[in-house]
């Protein structure tokens, strides 16, 4: 839509520019004619046509007011279309000042002793500026008095009366055209030319990549698929021959067409592209009014300000508000320490400055003076020598997703391989936005109510905006069963959401798996990190997605099964930021039982909710200051490149919002390959991380390898319907006995 007003808007400006010069040309055309023909026709001849003197001079001067006055009023069109005269006022004015002009030239036409002649005898035609008016066919003009009379009023009649108001008709409907019809028409028709041409586009592209497979019945599971496995002692060059010429078509497949911010990926099964675009900011609420007037807030900080000087003066503490900063929950006040009490007369050198734990022990007597529940310090203020009061607001304003998340500015200020997700705004009113890729695992944790599920769905959603499926997945894990839910059916979901305890631990467990599979990849490549990985891959399908995995209530998990999740995220946490998995980990309850020692070493960026206790506070930040948080997403934001936490008010979305996000990607038409297998029995494990169990399906496997000639990790996948990490796993567990033989040249693209 906002191409169509951009193109709307460009023809509208084209169109006035040109306007603008034609009106131009035509007043000086006219005024030209006027001389010309006052010059040329003075013997009362124009095109071998004797009218005589009298008619002579009425027609020039008719022939230069409707000129002069078509001219103008096609200029006046040309300013109003061009955007350089839009307000109604200026409009009016300019209106008046042509017809003051045409009631000024339209008498000088009248003035003649014959007044007027008709503009054309026989078919003879004059051009006006504005177009090209032709009276035809008036003949048989005998040169009697009544005929002279009634042409003459009829001439007179059109241009001096008719003229104007039929002008003033025009140029009032082109105005309206503009702006209700001619901008809707044009936005219609830039947003058909966009579908069509992106349509045709992806049509061109489908004819290069599309090859016809002959036999569909003999090895199309194998001609459809580019990781493939030969058996020496079988060979077959045409199979080889056309999965190669597959495998260069199914890699034009997967590269991304970056055309309007649209991609087209490629279903293995079918190999017909899918395109999806990402959503729109418009599915967020944006622009959503304040609950507070800043004129009102202005005067009540000040009278603060003055409230907390006096307070803190009548117990000997002289401080001066040197700073006020008013955010979403809480104003902050920077004081500045002073020179003691002024009582009493003080030598200057003996004088000595307010020292900030006399400020810190008047907390209660601040918070008594300005009637709040409580008070926050932070001393000092990074980067200014003051003492930082966090006063909550009377009326606390929501932060709504849709106007902090601001994609175009994000995707600026994320550099490659980030995930940039919005946390809300800082006690002072900024956008606070964190990278998840940095951090690279989040602990979050808060009583019930406090906000922690809304801030986990903002998350969610900030995501969801920002990446596609094919460059981010998730895994969600809901044991309350009713927070992540919603989400089952995205194709950004690695697993369906998992809401039993002990398929959470198959998942965590298929999660681990995944890991090691991509630290594999990463150790046959030599890359460092998973960006290094996606840059040597360039525009192959081999590209690896992000995942993250997000635990609503971690402490419902761990009273079932404690070892098995604690295992599981740990191992997730020490070796997960190379490869691209990153954890969001949210509990209610926020004891050490819960959170361990060895949880917190390996999430070093937590965020606390409001909490009951000073102890929850410590066991989840290692100091206080979560117990004096409001609620409804007051938090304190704590990583590793901040010295103290930093308190933010989370973001609001509804739960409107989160369906019209979810129906918008369920019908992108993107399919879904799970990573994941859920249905894997619990005791299956790969060897070197749970064991070295023999998967259940091994047997299948080897029958299905004695019936195709070669065998692919997508083959086992679409076949046995499982996931690509068990079937990777099965593909590994056939080559160590000794059914399949390794093709080193067919690895190498393989993997």
């Amino acid at each position: 839509m906002g191409s169509g007003m951009n193109t709307a808007k460009r023809f509208m400006i084209a169109f006035g520019i040109a306007s603008l010069a034609w009106g131009a040309v035509g007043c000086w055309l006219a005024v030209n004619r006027w001389g010309e023909v006052y010059r040329a026709v003075g013997s009362g001849k124009i095109d071998g046509i004797n009218l005589g003197s009298a008619a002579t001079t009425s027609l020039q001067s008719s022939l230069s007011s409707v000129g002069i006055l078509g001219s103008i009023l096609l200029f006046l069109v040309g300013l109003m279309c061009s955007g350089l005269i839009h307000r109604p006022n200026a409009i009016a004015k300019l209106w008046r000042l042509y017809l003051l002009i045409g009631i000024t030239l339209i008498p000088l036409s009248l003035f003649g002793s014959d007044l007027f002649f008709p503009l054309v005898v026989g078919s003879q035609k004059f051009s006006l500026g504005l177009g090209s008016i032709f009276i035809a066919d008036i003949v048989g003009w005998s040169g009697t008095s009544l005929s002279y009379l009634i042409v003459t009023f009829t001439y007179a009649t059109l241009i001096g009366i008719l003229y104007p108001r039929i002008a003033a008709l025009v140029l009032s409907a082109t105005w309206r055209l503009q702006n209700r019809v001619l901008g809707l028409v044009l936005q219609l028709v830039s947003m058909g030319v966009l579908y069509i041409s992106s349509y045709l586009v992806q049509i061109f592209r489908a004819r290069h990549f599309v090859k016809p497979v002959k036999d569909l019945s003999n090895g199309s599971d194998e001609a459809n698929d580019s990781r493939v496995d030969s058996n020496p002692q079988q060979p077959n060059e045409s199979l080889a021959k056309q999965s190669d010429l597959i495998s260069h078509d199914e890699a034009q497949v997967g590269a991304s067409l970056l055309i309007n911010n649209e991609v087209s990926l490629c279903n293995n099964d079918s190999l017909m592209p899918v395109s999806y675009s990402l959503p729109s900011a418009e599915l967020l609420y944006t622009n959503h009014a304040e609950y507070r007037d800043a004129t009102l807030l202005a005067e009540r900080a000040q009278q603060e300000a003055v409230e907390i000087e006096n307070s803190l003066l009548q117990h000997g503490i002289e401080v001066i508000v040197r700073d006020i900063k008013a955010g979403p929950t809480v104003t902050v006040y920077g004081l500045e320490p002073g020179w003691g009490s002024s009582r009493g007369a003080i030598s200057p050198e003996k004088r000595r400055r307010v020292t900030v734990d006399a400020i810190l022990a008047r907390e209660k007597d601040l918070a008594l003076a300005l009637a709040v529940p409580s008070l926050r310090f932070e001393a000092p203020v990074p980067g200014a020598s003051l003492v930082g009061i966090e006063v909550p607001n009377p009326s606390p304003s929501v932060v709504f997703l849709g106007d902090v998340l601001q994609r175009d500015e994000l995707n600026k200020e994320k550099g490659e391989g980030a995930l940039s997700v919005v946390l809300g705004k800082s006690a002072s009113g900024d956008r606070e936005v964190a990278d998840l890729a940095v951090m690279p695992h989040l602990l979050t944790a808060g009583a019930t109510g406090s906000g922690k599920s809304m801030f986990v769905n903002s998350v969610l959603v900030s995501l969801l905006m920002q990446f596609s499926p094919h460059e981010l997945r998730l895994l969600l894990i809901d044991p309350k069963r009713v927070e992540l839910t919603q989400y089952n059916g995205i194709p950004h979901l690695a697993a369906r959401v998992v809401v039993d305890p002990m398929e959470a631990v198959i998942a965590l467990r298929g999660a681990v798996e995944e890991m090691m599979h991509r630290l594999k990849l990463l150790e046959e490549t030599g890359s460092r990190n998973i960006d290094s990985y996606n840059s040597k891959m360039g525009v192959s399908d081999d590209k690896l997605p992000k995942l993250v995995i997000v635990v609503d209530e971690m402490a419902d998990l761990m009273m079932l099964a404690p070892n098995d999740i604690e295992h599981a995220l740990c191992r997730l946490a020490q070796l997960g930021r190379a490869t691209g998995i990153h954890l969001i980990v949210a509990t209610q309850r926020p004891s050490v039982d819960v959170i361990t020692g060895l949880i917190k070493a390996n999430f070093p960026s937590r965020i606390s909710f409001a909490v009951a206790s000073q102890t929850d506070s410590r066991t989840i930040l290692d100091g206080p200051g979560a117990d004096k948080l409001l609620g409804n997403g007051d938090m304190l934001f704590l990583s590793q490149d901040l010295p103290k936490p930093k308190r933010v008010q989370g973001t609001f979305v509804s739960d409107s919002e989160i369906e019209a996000l979810v129906q918008y990607w369920k019908g992108s038409g993107y399919v879904n390959q799970p990573l994941i297998d859920l249905d894997a029995p619990s005791g299956e494990a790969t060897e070197g991380v749970w064991g070295d169990a023999k998967d259940a399906l091994f047997d299948e496997a080897v029958a299905l390898s004695e019936m195709h000639s070669r065998i692919s990790t997508s083959l086992l996948q679409r076949r046995l319907r499982i996931g690509y990490p068990r079937a990777a796993r099965l593909r590994d567990e056939l080559e160590k006995a000794g059914v399949l033989s390794r093709n080193r040249d067919v690895q190498s693209t393989d993997e």
